[in-house]
């Protein structure tokens, strides 16, 4: 639903010329669905949680930290060819998550992430349990700011 919905406006049309009297049902079908994922979501954060402060409960600040970044050295095994450090968002320790890159329409490349893995609260996070915890795709430009005003020359071609 939420695919057709964001082509709606582009073809100048109304959710209801497309749903007609299934759009209420449509509605309450994606809002129950979303629901569910938020559900099991929270629920991966809080069992993630509930690992790292059992993993960790009776080490002192210094052991913590060796033992965080020990795990944390090196991605978990996956199938993406590209992986990128992230902070893990149940226990804040330095993660990774993999995935793919694109090259774009303006010689740019793009990075569209996969999986998430944290070793040290064994979080793991899949398609839009990405979204939810905002890991979201990004440019791997080496360029940090792109001139705004740039507008491609389409006179030229």
């Amino acid at each position: 639903m939420t695919y057709v919905e964001s082509l709606l406006p582009e073809l100048s049309k109304e959710s209801d010329w497309f749903w007609g009297d299934r759009s209420e049902a449509s509605k309450s079908l994606v809002a129950q669905a979303t629901s569910e994922l938020k559900l099991r979501y929270e629920a991966k954060i809080r069992r993630a949680r509930a690992n790292f402060a059992h993993t960790t409960k009776r080490l002192s600040d210094t052991e913590k930290a060796t033992v965080i970044a020990s795990l944390s050295a090196v991605a978990p095994p996956g199938v993406w060819g590209i992986v990128l450090p992230t902070p893990c968002p149940a226990c804040g320790s330095p993660a990774f998550v993999g995935g793919r890159d694109k090259s774009g329409d303006y010689g740019d490349t793009w990075f569209f992430p996969r999986g998430f893995g944290c070793r040290v609260c064994q979080l793991t996070l899949t398609g839009q349990e990405l979204d939810l915890a905002s890991i979201k795709a990004q440019s791997l430009a080496e360029e940090p700011d792109p001139d705004p005003d740039w507008e491609p020359d389409f006179d030229v071609m």
